[in-house]
């Protein structure tokens, strides 16, 4: 996963705008494109910073207000800050946040790290006897199949 000192242009410059807005240490809880680009290094276009979560509270509302689309920042860079309210994320998201950019600004952006292990399979029923229910790729040969042990 590439991590980088700072934020490459046009992101450096609006996270720097942001920075001096915030009069203490922020925590932007981040995802998205941004996110995506960023930290992973997938090709993905964005113009906005998703963010799940500002922190403390008292910074949220300057930060929105100066980073918001159709604001300041967005009129001169041409990206915005995107407050998400409203997301599903993992349940232990806030143990697998990672810092994007180490001691680069007072914000703080975070972004949850991807899982190195791939999430395990869904076990399968293994009682004697048990039976699985039919595959539904074949509707037809599994109403078949169903009826056919109905009749036993």
């Amino acid at each position: 996963m590439p991590h980088s000192s700072q934020a490459p242009a046009p992101w450096h410059s609006f996270l720097g705008e942001l920075d001096r807005e915030s009069t203490e240490e922020t925590r932007l809880d981040c995802m998205g494109g941004f996110v995506v680009t960023l930290l992973y290094g997938l090709p993905r276009a964005t113009s906005d910073l998703d963010v799940l979560l500002i922190a403390p509270r008292e910074q949220r509302a300057p930060l929105l207000e100066l980073g918001v689309r159709g604001g300041a920042l967005h009129r001169k860079y041409k990206i915005y800050l995107d407050y998400v309210a409203v997301a599903r994320v993992p349940e232990d998201y806030e143990d697998r946040l990672t810092e994007m950019f180490p001691g680069a600004y007072t914000l703080r952006p975070r972004a949850i790290q991807a899982r190195t292990q791939h999430p395990a399979r869904p076990r399968r029923c293994k009682a004697p006897g048990a039976r699985h229910p039919p595959r539904l790729e074949n509707p037809q040969g599994a109403l078949r199949k169903r009826t056919s042990l109905a009749a036993r």
